[in-house]
């Protein structure tokens, strides 16, 4: 379901009780992280055994590495093998409520249809959805390509230049020509290379230019300019929540690994990297950097990857610390995903809600 990247060490099997008591204590730490006794477990869930057995149990999974003691005398906590064990089992379940999701939809549909109000949308429900910081990057490809382009008569000279990719981005220019050209004028040209050069790269669109009047050559030249910005920008990053979920860490070490994941690019594009190979709208779990970045061994990443293949792809995910609501994460992560995607599809066919 989350197709995790699991440890390399195959997992030691365990008994279905082994398994529940596993998840109730990753489930009971996960909300208030801090030791879990024996005594919390069989007061709080119904195990049908005794504290005594849930002891003899717990001892198991220690010896396993899928819980250890912080202190001598004291209850048990998580290991990273032990959440990574927990992420794998999880049912394949939407931990978001009916009316969460309703909500989560109405909202998108209601801001108007451009990429970055929706990315900025994505991150603040995703923070305030799942309880921790979100971070979300607008869908990109090496290979920009153009949807439409508008020309809009601003005075005898001057003309707006709005340019639509099928990434979602508009850029606008205002142009100056030499000539008087009137809105008939723009909106014939507009027309033609609507027709003649939608969906092509600026590469194509150059090759195109070369048979065509000064003017309209011109204008394919500044199509192809602001493709190859497009596909050379440097990658935005849309956050938020993570003020509010700093206090969520057990040590400053943690917090100042949540800030690292946002603001330098080299662990930004490491994770990222991590999953360049995924489905889209499949969600991964990074456990603690899973041992491969010892930066981020204090906190836990959901991401998911939405878009369209075979024209552009970006991320949304959630980080915060290893205690995380895997489950409610999960959900969220996923859901806000394919929201994305499906609205995507529909700005990439012209079909965008009003």
């Amino acid at each position: 379901m989350t197709a995790p990247e699991p440890n390399t060490q195959a997992f030691p099997s365990l008994t279905l009780r082994q398994e529940q008591i596993l998840s109730a204590l990753i489930r009971a730490y996960c909300e208030h992280p801090e030791a879990i006794s024996s005594q919390l477990l069989s007061d709080r869930f119904n195990f049908n055994v005794s504290a005594a057995t849930i002891r003899n149990e717990m001892s198991v999974l220690e010896q396993h590495g899928y819980i250890v003691a912080p202190h001598p005398s004291a209850g048990r906590i998580p290991t990273e093998k032990g959440y990574r064990y927990f992420v794998s089992s999880l049912p394949e379940e939407n931990a978001l409520l009916p009316q969460e999701q309703r909500q989560i939809e109405r909202k998108f549909r209601s801001v108007p249809s451009q990429s970055e109000a929706w990315l900025q949308l994505a991150a603040s429900m995703l923070a305030s959805h799942a309880n921790a910081a979100s971070l979300v990057t607008p869908p990109t490809s090496l290979d920009a390509r153009l949807k439409h382009v508008q020309l809009i008569s601003i005075h005898e000279h001057s003309v707006l230049f709005v340019l639509v990719t099928q990434q979602g981005s508009v850029h606008q220019r205002m142009v100056t020509f030499a000539e008087t050209l009137t809105q008939g004028n723009l909106s014939q040209i507009a027309a033609m290379v609507n027709q003649e050069c939608s969906g092509h790269s600026a590469r194509l669109i150059r090759i195109k230019a070369t048979s065509m009047p000064s003017l309209q050559r011109d204008i394919l030249e500044m199509i192809a300019e602001l493709l190859d910005q497009e596909a050379n920008h440097v990658r935005v990053v849309y956050r938020g929540g993570l003020h509010e979920i700093l206090n969520s860490f057990p040590d400053q070490e943690g917090s100042q690994q949540a800030l690292r994941v946002l603001e330098e690019e080299a662990i930004l594009n490491w994770i990222l990297g991590e999953f360049a190979q995924s489905q889209v709208n499949e969600v991964k779990v990074i456990i603690a950097s899973e041992g491969r970045l010892e930066v981020l061994n204090r906190i836990s990443l959901v991401l998911s990857q939405y878009g369209l293949p075979d024209q552009a792809v970006g991320t949304v995910g959630i980080l915060g610390p290893t205690h995380l609501n895997y489950s409610k994460a999960i959900s969220t992560v996923r859901y806000i995903s394919e929201q994305l995607t499906e609205l995507l599809e529909e700005l990439y066919q012209g079909n965008a809600p009003a």
